[in-house]
């Protein structure tokens, strides 16, 4: 997979480059966009089917994500559960059966006292990648068809 041609590699200041992370500042997180994105892409990259999301956690705390079905027919059933360490990356998916390009995912924060907080849930699209916030995931972009970044 490989950036649109003329496009920057990165960015928080939302210049309309193929990765507008200008929410990060907004929301205080300061983290390594190039590495974030060089992550996303070594990920898509190694991708054989296009039927996951790629999460970043952009946060200093490990993240299990726990993925359910999220069709007009499928919805609550549970798929598939992600672990994802802080500047990690993790796929995010539902059983391969499950139609529809919608993940309804439960974010399971643990404290300092090792207890769980489930926060969502949310929905996140296959084909795409996501920066997980803390409290919410931020597009990072979307991939096309043939494997191409596009611009989220």
């Amino acid at each position: 997979m490989k950036p649109e041609k003329g496009k920057d590699k990165g960015t928080k200041k939302g210049d309309g480059s193929l990765f507008d992370l200008s929410i990060l500042d907004k929301l205080g997180i300061d983290i390594d966009v190039n590495k974030a994105i060089k992550q996303i892409l070594a990920v898509a990259d190694s991708l054989n089917e296009d039927t996951n999301a790629i999460i970043f956690n952009a946060t200093e705390t490990d993240v299990a994500f726990r993925c359910y079905q999220a069709s007009d027919v499928l919805r609550w059933i549970p798929a598939r559960e992600a672990f994802c360490p802080p500047e990690g990356t993790a796929l995010l998916n539902k059983a391969d059966f499950a139609p529809g390009p919608t993940i309804q995912v439960i974010a399971i924060v643990k404290d300092a006292d090792g207890k769980g907080h489930k926060m969502g849930p949310f929905q996140v699209l296959r084909h795409h990648a996501y920066l997980w916030t803390g409290g919410m995931f931020v597009e990072a972009v979307r991939l096309d068809d043939a494997g191409e970044a596009k611009a989220a």
